[in-house]
């Protein structure tokens, strides 16, 4: 039987795209018998909500919304020897500030003996206590990274590191994009009919050739982002406010910078690209000075 080593996808920016892999590495890379899953990544990477994806109607005892489930689901079980639950979700960084470690790896361990599933996030919080890496390990920063650790890795601090740096690309991308959009907005021209990812970068896509002067898009967007506006989520609304007038609605609003002069080098293509299978016109934006491949995460 051929064994996973990795599989890389750009990570999305908006939440039902989010939604959608994390149904797909469900259906693709999680078998009945994978009892421990962990998910490393900064904060606002998307880690709960690929989890969402991926168990659709179970509800997170921790999330960015503010759910916060008490007692938790997983040591209420543990310490009554009845586990009701055939899958239990622990973020671990939260937890470790209510709970010991030693409490939570004997929930955990339990657990898994009893047949059930445990999926934790910030898993390299509690993996040098638990002394047993995830059967499935999945990374989220520019990219997200499905691995399934073997003798020599990957270590979850290791592979946590990567996607943590990773990040910051994929946020200012997002912002980056918005404000291009804003721009469209502006300018009273096409938006586009779909998104995709592209290394340090993003993908508008659009179903004919679009009226838009890329040159005058690229000297706005430049222009928001020497003034340094601020830029600040709001999850609960799903909008995101940039600098003291600008309103956008956006289902991924955690990943962005703190200000738009935090996008380093960003710019448009000058022409649009066309698909020649989808008959797509794209608009190509990158951001950032490093642009060396970030596709293969190296698991020795």
């Amino acid at each position: 039987m051929a064994h996973l080593s990795q599989a890389v996808y750009f990570a999305p920016r908006g939440r039902w795209r989010l939604l959608e892999l994390g149904d797909h590495i469900l259906r693709h890379y999680i078998s009945i018998d994978d009892k421990l899953i962990g998910f490393v990544g900064g904060p606002g990477a998307g880690k709960s909500v690929l989890i969402e994806g991926m168990l659709k109607e179970f509800t997170l005892t921790n999330d960015d919304n503010g759910v916060n489930i008490r007692p938790l689901p997983i040591l209420e079980a543990y310490y009554n020897g009845y586990f009701k639950h055939n899958t239990y979700h622990i973020d671990a960084q939260f937890e470790l500030a209510f709970y010991t470690a030693e409490e939570i790896t004997k929930a955990i361990i339990t657990a898994i003996s009893h047949e059930r599933r445990v999926i934790i996030e910030h898993f390299e919080k509690i993996y040098p206590y638990l002394n047993i890496n995830a059967q499935v390990l999945i990374g989220v920063g520019e990219e997200v990274i499905v691995t399934r650790p073997q003798l020599f890795g990957p270590d979850p601090k290791d592979l946590s590191k990567h996607v943590e740096r990773s990040l910051i690309y994929r946020k200012m991308a997002h912002t980056a994009e918005e404000l291009v959009s804003l721009a469209l907005k502006v300018q009273n021209w096409s938006l586009p009919n779909n998104y995709s990812e592209v290394q340090h970068g993003f993908v508008m896509e659009f179903d004919s050739y679009p009226d838009i002067d890329l040159q005058i898009v690229d000297e706005m967007v430049n222009e928001w982002i020497k003034e340094d506006l601020p830029v600040h989520p709001e999850p609960e609304n799903n909008r995101l406010q940039i600098g003291d007038y600008h309103d956008i609605y956006c289902t991924g609003p955690r990943v962005h910078v703190r200000s738009t002069g935090e996008i380093e080098s960003f710019q448009l293509n000058s022409k649009f690209v066309k698909d020649p299978i989808l008959q797509r016109f794209m608009l190509i934006g990158r951001v950032g000075e490093a642009r060396g491949s970030l596709l293969s995460f190296n698991l020795e």
